[in-house]
């Protein structure tokens, strides 16, 4: 957040339709739902627009969730199961109704689920049948011809072969310039008040009234409204300068979407994860690195390359994590004034473009929220 030094000292407006509150994916994706439908709305950042997870990710643009179909279908049951995997397919679908494919570094290419152990590629197996029998294209593989099959070769792997990936700070970039509303970054807020005629919001440079607002905070959701049970997360990862001749087909995930790898540049390949073994340190909103965790996914990347490379990057980013895995949309309480779009849990650029638009119609025009998403109260 800005200094008083160094920023522009007040808000532009003081009163507005709908606030919203965050200029990431789901942000952005709510300020162009809006604008859309002739809503006057203004977006408050606290930092750079994106500054957040939204741009320190792998750029997946893949379906499902993290671990596997068989998973989720155990976890949440059959029926929303379905309803998640369509939803990624349908954020990919909406983001190229858009014109996401102009956006330097977008590229189709399938993500790959990689079972390296006797359980994992059973689920595997179950997650493959039960994909076809619910209309999902897929193929179970056991070979494959780029660097990874060369030197690790899972069991089985699962591919879903209409996927892509993009570098996230481009396509960032991208729904920024599309929105033409009012975007206000280096503006924390620290105070939301609800009175009769709308919210008053108390931020870092003036207080702005709404009738209504949007909280899009993702990781730092706590910060405004503790009600709600989303959990900052830290997501390490690092890039690697390799040789002419490393070369990784997919965008591959490992150990039950805890580790993942791809090729973001024929000299570059970004590496995250490795989380999971430092849960407790990682279940944080601190930016930056830890030993353990970057020599942790330098180990990994060397064991899938074959070799150890020279690393040119790292960084973290923060996430919000909810206990089931699925986002948090709706009104926070009985007044309707606070809606939330939040609680990714790691899968925002899969995710948060879709829920967030129909979040935003949600709120102008009542009906039920997105099947794969919980209440926000």
């Amino acid at each position: 957040m800005a200094t008083y030094w160094n920023s522009d000292h007040t808000l532009p407006i003081r009163e507005t339709d709908i606030a919203i509150i965050g200029a990431g994916v789901a942000g952005l994706s709510a300020a162009l739902a809006l604008q859309g439908a002739g809503v006057a709305c203004v977006l408050l950042e606290q930092g750079d627009v994106g500054s957040g997870a939204s741009t320190r990710n792998a750029g997946y643009l893949m379906r499902g969730a993290a671990d596997n179909y068989k998973a989720a279908i155990d976890d949440l049951g059959r029926e929303q199961a379905r309803d998640l995997w369509r939803a990624t397919e349908d954020n990919l679908k909406d983001l190229l109704a858009l014109g996401v494919a102009d956006v330097p570094t977008f590229e189709r290419r399938p993500s790959t689920l990689l079972a390296y152990d006797e359980d994992e590629a059973s689920d595997l197996q179950c997650a493959a049948v039960a994909m076809r029998e619910d209309g999902f294209n897929t193929e179970l593989v056991t070979s494959g011809t780029d660097t990874l099959w060369q030197h690790a070769p899972p069991r089985v792997a699962l591919v879903n072969p209409d996927d892509a990936v993009v570098n996230p700070a481009r396509l960032i970039a991208w729904l920024r310039g599309l929105v033409t509303v009012p975007l206000v970054e280096q503006t924390g807020v620290f105070e939301m008040r609800e009175h009769e005629q709308g919210v008053l919001l108390r931020s870092s440079k003036g207080d702005l009234a709404a009738r209504r607002v949007l909280v899009c905070t993702n990781a730092w959701t706590a910060r405004l409204v503790p009600s709600l049970p989303v959990q900052a997360n830290r997501g390490q990862m690092l890039a690697l300068r390799v040789p002419q001749g490393v070369r990784l087909d997919h965008a591959y995930y490992a150990n039950r979407g805890s580790e993942y790898i791809r090729q973001a540049a024929s000299d570059t390949v970004v590496v995250g994860g490795w989380r999971k073994h430092f849960e407790n340190d990682e279940r944080t909103d601190r930016l930056g690195v830890t030993i353990g965790v970057q020599q942790g996914l330098e180990d990994f990347a060397a064991n899938l390359l074959g070799d150890r490379h020279p690393v040119s990057h790292r960084w973290g980013g923060i996430m919000g994590f909810t206990p089931d895995g699925l986002p948090r949309v709706g009104p926070t309480g009985d007044s309707r004034r606070v809606w939330a779009c939040t609680g990714f849990t790691g899968h925002g650029m899969s995710l948060a473009h879709r829920t967030a638009t129909l979040t935003a119609r949600t709120m102008l025009e009542g009906g039920p929220p997105p099947p794969w998403t919980r209440p926000a109260r």
